[in-house]
């Protein structure tokens, strides 16, 4: 309904002014449902409708204006009530004011007629809005009040003496008396304060009103019984880590230590152990043609194991000098001295390769196992030392000739693998390695299960060398495998000008 559309109740027994009245408010631009009403009866029915406005007469028979007005305030409290008669003194009007009306009005002066009631109805609508604010307010204050009573943190408001303005139950048990209240509220602020096993934060602030700036001041004490205790914990945490660090580092000093004296052992026995052979070598070939000359075929059977022998442990020692050099400088060449990436010769893949097959062709014939090569026209060079290349070379196809099957054959393959890379292959058609043991290829002195079940010689040192030789040129080494099916070894070689910066 909108503020000119109004339900009206007319206490009147004259139809006319009835009529006169509902005239009045249309000229004055309301829309009303008016309601006439000449006994309490009908009044109380109308009254049950919910009406805007009463308007009563001052003398109607049967009823009094002070009953009309007992009525309304029982049955539909807040309504306004505005006297409309024909005739009424000045102290029956300020009897009537006394009694609660809104407004007094005369029947033949009823201009102000629609006004009075916009008014009244204007006034009771802004009395309900300031009550419901007043009832909202009141149950805010009342939800803020019970947030503070129950809040988890001690909150105390406090004269600037000391003394007890407010406090919530929090607040006075840590207090426990005047005493307490007062170290309480001398604590600054940022300061802690423990009770038992509990740790409270200190929040202090000044409190003003509108007249005195300095009129209290606020203390709130915030549990931290639980960020402490993480805090201490965080605290051993960092500490016992903080060991573990020195101790990490001194087991790392010494493993350094134990590294570099086992190096040097190594370097140092393979230098020792290098010339006595190469002289043994050297002296068997002598022997061997004086034998030849002597027909002793017993001496030379009993040479060519002496022989074989020397060759082996010879091997050994290169195989351990080359590792012992890759670990003290990756970049280094065959010789022993470093090599930069860019000094290094270039390198015919194909030449080597085909080098490495005619020293291989021996014990490949004494296995009958065939070699073959399928290489790439114009493969670019490689930049890389030569004698580690070799080594790497000698290295794969000694294998590959020692794991084929009898009879069998070895497959090498070059090809240029995208534009910065030379792809070199090895393939046996061998026993084969199990998948687990095909993570630990490479290690040192590790050999797989298939050459130790066969008896095929070996140290464990030769793959080591080779993935030492590869990553020290910025290559890459991969195995492929499985058990009965043969072994596939692919080292893949940057090209001349393209050769990434060594490990460190």
């Amino acid at each position: 309904m909108s503020p000119d559309d109004l339900r009206v109740v007319v206490v009147e027994d004259r139809p006319a002014d009835v009529e006169l009245i509902g005239a009045a408010l249309r000229r004055d631009g309301l829309e009303t449902a008016t309601v006439p009403v000449d006994s309490y009866e009908q009044l109380a029915a109308a009254l049950s409708a919910a009406p805007d406005v009463v308007l009563a007469d001052h003398n109607v028979p049967g009823m009094s204006i002070s009953q009309v007005l007992r009525t309304v305030r029982t049955s539909a409290p807040g309504v306004p009530v505005i006297v409309v008669t024909g005739a009424l003194d000045d102290d029956t009007a300020a009897a009537l004011f006394e009694q609660g009306v809104s407004d007094v009005l005369l029947k033949d002066r009823l201009a102000r007629l629609g006004q009075a009631v916009r008014t009244a109805v204007g006034t009771r609508h802004l009395e309900q809005a300031v009550v419901v604010s007043h009832a909202e307010q009141a149950r805010i204050e009342g939800l803020l009040a019970s947030l503070v009573q129950h809040s988890p943190s001690a909150i105390g408001l406090l004269h600037p003496g000391g003394e007890e303005i407010f406090s919530n139950t929090r607040f006075r048990a840590l207090a426990k008396d005047g005493h307490g209240r007062s170290r309480l509220a001398a604590m600054p602020s940022g300061s802690e304060h423990a009770d038992g096993d509990e740790v409270f934060l200190v929040t202090r602030f000044a409190v003003s009103d509108d007249t005195d700036p300095t009129a209290a001041f606020g203390v709130i004490l915030t549990d931290i019984t639980q960020q402490k205790a993480v805090q201490a914990q965080l605290r051993a945490t960092q500490a016992e880590l903080q060991q573990q660090s020195r101790e990490l580092r001194r087991h790392n000093d010494e493993l350094q230590e134990l590294d570099r004296l086992k190096s040097d052992l190594v370097n140092t026995v393979s230098h020792e152990l290098r010339t006595p052979l190469t002289s043994i070598l050297g002296y068997g070939e002598l022997i061997e043609d004086h034998l030849h000359d002597l027909g002793d075929e017993t001496g030379l059977q009993l040479l060519s194991t002496l022989q074989r022998n020397s060759a082996r442990l010879l091997g050994l020692v290169e195989n351990l000098l080359q590792l012992a050099t890759a670990e003290h400088s990756p970049t280094a060449t065959s010789s022993g001295r470093p090599a930069e990436a860019g000094q290094r010769p270039d390198v015919d893949v194909n030449q080597l390769l085909l080098e490495a097959c005619c020293v291989l062709l021996p014990a490949a014939q004494r296995r009958g196992v065939t070699m073959e090569r399928h290489v790439a026209a114009d493969l670019p060079p490689v930049a890389a030392d030569a004698g580690q290349l070799e080594r790497v070379l000698l290295n794969l196809g000694s294998n590959a000739v020692k794991f084929a099957a009898a009879n069998g054959r070895v497959v090498w393959r070059t090809r240029l693998a995208g534009p910065d890379l030379v792809e070199l292959e090895v393939e046996d058609d061998g026993v084969g390695i199990a998948s687990d043991d095909l993570e630990r290829l490479g290690h040192r002195f590790f050999r797989t299960e298939s050459a130790r079940t066969n008896h095929v010689p070996g140290t464990g040192l030769g793959l080591a060398v080779v993935r030492a030789a590869v990553a020290g040129h910025g290559g890459e080494l991969a195995f492929a495998s499985q058990p009965g099916c043969g072994t596939r070894v692919t080292v893949r070689l940057p090209v001349r000008g393209a050769l990434p910066q060594p490990p460190p």
